[in-house]
């Protein structure tokens, strides 16, 4: 049980953990160079450690994303509610918790979309289509 505990705690500590605050946004280049554009009242987490062989993110708030593709290494976006699955592309995602409504809007490339524990409902969205998941 101790080697779990210590296992947790530094994993832990190679989280980080990124809030925009009141300001208008910010500019946040992860490890892969992709770059995402958190917005006010936004929270953006990743482990830096394991980043290089699986991309991934968790998003609170709203986001712009452009990710670099990178071929056999896919990029996601997880939130309380969806995880998207990133096929190289630039899009938005709005996860907001009041009220229980979340979009993503593609610009350019393909996401994969699907609400959280309905992996096999999974969507392929394109440029100019947005999803919309109402929870409230």
């Amino acid at each position: 049980m101790l080697l779990i505990a210590v296992y947790l705690r530094n994993d832990r500590q190679n989280e980080v953990c990124i809030r925009s605050g009141n300001s208008a946004k910010i500019k946040i280049e992860l490890p892969d160079h992709s770059v995402v554009w958190l917005k006010t009242q936004s929270v953006l987490t990743y482990n830096k450690k394991k980043f290089s062989g699986k991309r991934v993110v968790h998003l609170d708030g709203t986001g712009f994303f452009e990710i670099t593709k990178q071929h056999g290494n896919t990029f996601s976006v997880m939130t309380e509610r969806t995880n998207i699955t990133v096929l190289g592309t630039s899009f938005e995602v709005n996860s907001r918790r009041d009220p229980m409504i979340e979009n993503i809007s593609v610009i350019t490339g393909k996401v994969l979309y699907s609400a959280e524990g309905k992996e096999a409902n999974m969507v392929m969205l394109t440029p100019g289509y947005t999803a919309r998941l109402d929870s409230g």
